[in-house]
This record gives structure tokens, sequence and C-alpha cells, in this order.
């Protein structure tokens, strides 16, 4: 039925239904005319109605044919391949061999191919993607296909590629399996052998086949003759796909060291500057010290313009320019982001970054790509990287500004923010947004027990507890408002053990504030008295929550608080 009705509705604005809506209004008109009127000529009557009928249709015909419906969005994911054997041994290699990147190699360059030759709606998830989607991909996930398919489905991939290889004398020998996630079958396997010496083009003829039989399986043509040119051309491209597996890692340090290595050998190789570019961008991030951050920022921006300049038709650097020039702190360099964008976006149309990145940006820049509103940018996000994690919290955001409570825009952003949790069960952002989202819903046992999960696992975080206080503070509302004191009474004594666990590990101010209206409630004159002064000294005078405990001290010294 939806085959159907998508085949009728075509990219027809509004779809069928509308004109299908007006034929049925048309027909009980004249059914209704013909067999109770007395007065209406019924054969002119006839006439009009049925030339009513077919002038909708001829005009829909047409307008049908101009716009057809546009292919359904087929996703292939690639995941890198894992170690084959976990002993001393591997793992020895695995920490000091530059062949330990043939894993994340044979994903990125058979995405690097597909992208290039793929129609439109066939969209190959770049392996960062998909390693960003989950709190980790490990060799858990790969060898455990009742997973590895609930997190396929999750992130809407209709292919996915996993498996091992393992490193002999003079040979990686990879074995893969090319699965179709939805009736969870094996539709192809693997089993090439990469030899050390030829590695550059060894990987790159695997990768073709590869990208082939995903194009088999899928029954879509790709146009070969865009795979003109090829970025990842350097002897030492294992070097670079080691950095960048260490670099997926959060081994920041010791993929600059392997990216350093690779410039030395090739400093002509785009891939070389890249690597080092992006190492030195996390390196930036994660620096407090200013000077050494700007440092850092240098460089990244250095290495990442030697990269683009050096092939003019490789996207990853320009999206990468663009994606730090807008988080950059403290000062965003909106101008340059979207310069980078377009560029970027000249190059390869269906890269996700350059709407997650836009949807950060003011209104004025969105025309620069006919976007008409941020919640359609994002969605177009999602529909090119359905693994977008950081898209789904952003997008959640969106919908909870636009919230008044309990209204429709608060369920949307609810279900965005489930996603987000899915893929990453231990991420306190998406934790932090599905309870306040919960909370807005007034499901706070469902709040509550989202945070208790948090606070197992961080135990010390103080974030953890001002959230559980605020939790059952609101609880506590609605007993009060129900008159069951007693229920009221427990959750406060629950919302002041967290509200002091919080100062205990953070001397939050705004926690005193909160402790000093529960003791205020519980008529602990002094304790309520003691928060409040402590409010005073923590918060700066242009606070306006200072003002709401200066307040609550005049009620108890009228003549002396000021």
């Amino acid at each position: 039925m939806d085959q159907l009705t998508r085949f009728l509705s075509g990219g027809v604005p509004g779809g069928f239904w509308p004109y299908f809506a007006a034929t049925l209004i048309l027909l009980f008109v004249y059914f209704f005319v013909m067999r109770y009127s007395e007065v209406v000529h019924k054969k002119n009557f006839r006439k009009v109605i049925f030339g009513i009928i077919g002038l909708i249709y001829i005009t829909y015909i047409p307008v049908r044919l101009a716009r057809p419906p546009k292919p359904t969005n087929v996703y292939v994911g690639i995941l890198p391949l894992q170690w084959a054997r976990v002993s001393l041994d591997s793992t020895e290699i695995r920490s000091q061999s530059e062949w330990s990147g043939a894993g994340w190699g044979l994903s990125e360059m058979t995405v690097a191919i597909g992208e290039k030759v793929s129609p439109g709606h066939l969209h190959f998830l770049r392996p960062e993607w998909l390693t960003q989607s989950i709190d980790s991909i490990t060799d858990e996930i790969s060898s455990d296909t009742g997973k590895l398919f609930t997190w396929a489905r999750l992130v809407k991939l209709d292919y996915l590629v996993s498996g091992t290889f393992d490193i002999e004398k003079t040979q990686i020998r990879a074995r893969y399996v090319l699965w179709d996630t939805h009736q969870e079958i094996k539709l192809r396997e693997f089993e090439e052998r990469l030899n050390k010496d030829s590695f550059p083009a060894d990987i790159e003829k695997i990768s073709k086949a590869l990208a082939t039989e995903i194009f088999t399986v899928a029954d879509e043509d790709a146009d070969w003759k865009k795979n003109e040119g090829n970025d990842y051309k350097s002897g030492r491209i294992s070097s670079y796909f080691w950095g960048r597996s260490l670099l997926a890692s959060n081994r920041v340090d010791s993929a600059l060291a392997v990216f350093q290595m690779t410039l030395k050998a090739d400093s002509t190789s785009p891939l070389g500057w890249l690597g080092t570019g992006l190492a030195y961008g996390e390196k930036m991030i994660a620096e407090k010290n200013e000077k050494d951050r700007e440092i850092f920022r240098k460089r990244f921006e250095l290495h990442l313009k030697r990269s683009s300049q050096l092939s003019e038709q490789f996207e990853l650097p320009l999206i990468n320019l663009a994606w730090y020039y807008c988080f950059i702190k403290p000062e965003p360099r909106y101008l340059d982001a979207e310069f980078a964008m377009l560029a970027a976006n000249g190059l390869y149309g269906r890269d996700y970054q350059v709407y997650h990145i836009l949807s950060f940006m003011q209104k004025m820049r969105w025309e620069s790509f006919g976007m008409p509103s941020k919640e359609a940018i994002l969605l177009r996000a999602l529909e090119i990287n359905p693994a977008g994690f950081e898209t789904y919290l952003e997008l959640g955001r969106e919908y909870m500004s636009r919230s008044r409570g309990n209204d429709i825009w608060i369920r949307k952003a609810l279900e965005q923010y489930q996603i987000a949790i899915k893929m990453k069960p231990k991420d306190w952002r998406a934790i932090l947004s599905l309870a306040q989202a919960a909370d807005l819903m007034g499901s706070y046992d469902y709040a509550i027990d989202l945070l208790i999960r948090a606070q197992r696992i961080f135990p010390d975080k103080a974030d953890v507890y001002y959230n559980l206080g605020i939790m059952y503070q609101h609880k506590a509302e609605v007993f009060k408002q129900k008159r069951q004191f007693k229920e009221e009474t427990e959750q406060n004594i629950k919302a002041e053990a967290n509200f002091i666990k919080t100062v205990e590990i953070n001397n939050s101010a705004y926690a005193h504030l909160y402790l000093g209206y529960i003791y205020d409630r519980m008529n602990k004159r002094e304790d309520a008295i003691r928060e409040f002064r402590l409010v005073m000294k923590l918060l700066s005078p242009k606070d306006p929550y200072r003002e709401e405990a200066r307040k609550k001290l005049r009620e108890y010294f009228p003549d002396v608080e000021g």
C-alpha cells in the first residue's frame, strides 16, 4: 500500500491524497443531489461534476509526470574490520605496526569510491560517522550478530559490511561479510589477502571490488566515470590509515606521531596533511592553556589548508576546516566556515556535516543552501546520515525550544533523544536531555530512573545529583497540589540528600538555593537562613537568583538583610 501511494503521489506538493479527497467529496455531492434533489437539472449537473473531476486529473497527471517519486534512500555502512586474534602478540602488533590500520583503510577507501560513483539516493556512511554513533564499536558488537543488527537498524542501514583481519609475515588476511540488515541474512562472504609490498594497489583493488558487490546486491547503477583522480595514491597510505584508526579510538598523541611520520615520508600527500591537521584540531579542543591552544589552532588550520591546496578535489580537508571554524572557541569564524562549507558542498553535496554545521549559523546563511528553517536543515542532515548522534541531540533541542509544556513538540523532542540514548546509553548529554524532556511531560518517575542510572555511570558527577534533586522537587510539587503531605515530605527529603551531595562535590550556589527552599518548607529556619546567605556570598550581584535569596532573607529579617 505504501509503495502504491508513493507511486501515485510522486513529488507532487501534497501528494495524491488531496486530489483523491476532492474527488470523493465531488462524488458524494453528485450522488446526494442526483438522489434527493427535485430542482437541479441532473443532466447538466452530471456534466459539471464530471467536468470538474476531469479537470482535476488533467491538471494532476502532467504535474505527476513532471515530478516522479524520489528514489527510496538506501544506506550502506562498512565497519572498520576488527582484529581476528586477541593475544599478547596481536596486542603488541596493534600498538606498534602501521598495518594495524588496514581494517579502517578498507572501510574508508570503499566509502570514498562508493560515494563518488553512487546515485543520489544511495548513501555510503563514512566510517567516522559510524564510530561516532555508538559509545564504542568493539570486537563484541562486531562478533555478536544480534547486537550488530539491532544497532544497524537503529541507524537505518540497509546493507552492512563487517569482519576481521589478521597480520601474517608479509600479508594481511581480511575476512568480511556483506549483510542484508532487514532480513538478517548473509549476502556475500569474502576472504582477501593484501601484500604489504603492494598494499596501496591491493587495498584500492579490493575496495573497488567490494563497492561493485554492494551496487550489485542493492540493484543500483554506478557512474564509474566519476571515479577519476585518487587522493589515496600514496606510498605511506598504510600509515595514514593507522593514524585514522588511532584517532577514532581517541589516542590523539599516538595518531599525531603517526601522521607526522606519514608526512615526513611523503610531504606531497594530502592525506598526511589532513591527518596531522585533524590531530592538531583535537589537541586544540582539549587544551586548557590559551597560549598552547592558539599554537594548535594555527597548526591545524595550516595543515588542513595545505591538504586542500595539494588536491583541489579533496573534500575532507574543507569540511573539517568548516567544522573547526564553526565550533572554535572563544570566537567562532562563521564567514570562514561558510566559505569552506560551500567549497566542500560543491565537491560532494551529500556530506551531512555541511547541514549540521549550518544549523548553528544565522538564518541569513541558510539561504546559501536553500534551507528554510533549522528543523529542515537538521532533517536533511539526518536524511544523509541517520547515524548522526549529535544531530539527533540538536534536533531534540530545536523541538524543546518550541515547546510550551506537554505538547507535540516535547513529544517530538523525546523521540529524538530516545534514538540518541539508544546509540550512546552512557552519554551524559543524551541522558540529561531525555530526562529534561520527560520532566516537561510530567513523567518524573521516568526522568528519575534515567538519572539514577546515570548516577551509577557517573558516581562523582555533581550535575547528576543536582538534576536528581530538581526532579524530586518537581515530584514533591505534584504531591503538594494533591495535599498528600507525607509523600511530599518524602520527595523533599530525597531532593535534600541529592542537593547536599551536589555541594559536597561542587559547591554550587544553585544547589544551596534549592536547599534553602526545602528547609523553608520544612520550617527549618536556621538551616534555611544559612543556605540563603551562602547563595548571597557565592553569586555575583548581577545574577537574578541572588535576588531570590535576598527576598527570602528579607522575609526572615525585614529590617536587617539588604
